[in-house]
């Protein structure tokens, strides 16, 4: 009886403890399920995130084509007094819409600067043979960060805009060129011409970029440095001259045309080693006698010299000799503005205006 007694009593343990087994297992497995299943949606939005900027455009037509085209005549100023209309159009559109979407087609708004990085949900809306893109579901406070931002940045432009701002002034604000050298573009710009040997300052570099168009200054590598000099050194930048023989002298010396060679010569007036190395090697080549004759006529413009005084500055010197700090920065090789007395200096000659490197 007693050893019957036992084995009930652990029958019954056993029993309880394979059923608090199973109970356990059922838990666990109910717990790394539920885990997966956060997980899962956890990854889903944070791909949703990252991807939603990148969703395809959905099409659609709008039938009130005549409103559209009439935004699209709009002033910029117009346009924003147009963002604080929430008079409604169609397809859930209103005119703030439409004059956002104006704004960014027309009048080059940075709308990624505009909704800060945040992804937005885009329709694509056809106008006869053209399309303009509206910007979908905002919400009150998004669009009021669009309202303020358009309202009260100096330059709410696109790099693009910024650039032909530039271009349409015969003066340009200094918060104007400020906007356009923190541009993605210049920084690249700025990235390359940095690792070249030469004292090239950020002044000397702006004006050398505007002065050519907007595609040579949007696709610019150091691949191809050339497409970048050629044009701006036919709109008469010394700058450009110089960095062509220093950087592209056999392109120069193979492919460059009688004319474009003029136009080199020209520019080149300062006798650095560099220059007279070119001119010796185009003297000695199987150009026309005009060209080599050219290459071999003595500077007509002689370089001046200065010999730092006492008291001396660098900003002092460009106003006596009419040269920018920058140039004699660039021509003598100075890496700051301090001068030693006794120092001797390269100025340009006096006809010359400009960017001298060596």
């Amino acid at each position: 009886m007693h050893y019957s007694h036992l084995e009930q009593v652990l029958s019954k343990r056993s029993k309880a403890l394979i059923h608090g087994l199973i109970i356990s297992g059922t838990l666990n497995v109910a717990l790394v399920a539920t885990f997966i299943t956060f997980a899962l949606k956890e990854r889903k939005g944070i791909d949703t995130l990252l991807t939603s900027s990148e969703a395809p455009t959905k099409k659609i037509r709008l039938k009130n084509k005549d409103v559209l085209k009439q935004f699209g005549t709009m002033s910029y100023d117009e346009l924003v007094v147009e963002l604080y209309s929430d008079a409604h159009i169609e397809h859930g559109q209103r005119r703030c819409d439409l004059a956002l979407a104006a704004l960014t087609k027309y009048h080059d708004f940075d709308i990624e600067r505009a909704f800060a990085g945040f992804p937005v949900e885009k329709r694509e809306c056809s106008i006869d043979e053209d399309s303009i893109t509206l910007y979908a579901g905002l919400s009150v406070e998004r669009f009021d960060g669009v309202r303020q931002f358009a309202r009260k940045e100096r330059w709410p432009l696109t790099s693009q805009g910024l650039f032909k701002q530039i271009k349409n002034r015969a003066e340009i604000p200094e918060s104007l060129q400020e906007a356009f050298t923190l541009s993605q573009e210049f920084f690249e710009i700025k990235r390359v011409f940095k690792k070249l040997p030469y004292a090239i300052s950020d002044e000397m570099l702006f004006h050398l970029s505007i002065l050519g168009d907007w595609e040579s200054i949007k696709n610019f590598s150091k691949e191809d440095f050339i497409s970048f000099l050629l044009p701006r050194m036919e709109r008469g930048s010394k700058l450009a001259a110089y960095l062509m023989i220093l950087e592209e002298k056999e392109y120069a010396l193979k492919f460059l045309d009688d004319d474009q060679i003029e136009t080199l010569l020209s520019l080149l007036t300062e006798k650095t080693p560099s220059v007279s190395a070119f001119l010796n090697e185009l003297k000695e080549g199987i150009r026309s006698d005009h060209i080599r004759g050219l290459a071999g006529k003595p500077e007509e413009h002689p370089s001046r010299h200065y010999r730092v005084q006492a008291g001396d500055s660098l900003w002092k010197i460009s106003r006596m000799f009419n040269v920018k700090v920058e140039v004699i920065q660039a021509m003598n090789g100075l890496d700051s503005q301090t001068l030693k007395p006794g120092v001797d200096l390269t100025l340009p000659p006096d006809t010359a205006s400009s960017d001298v490197i060596e």
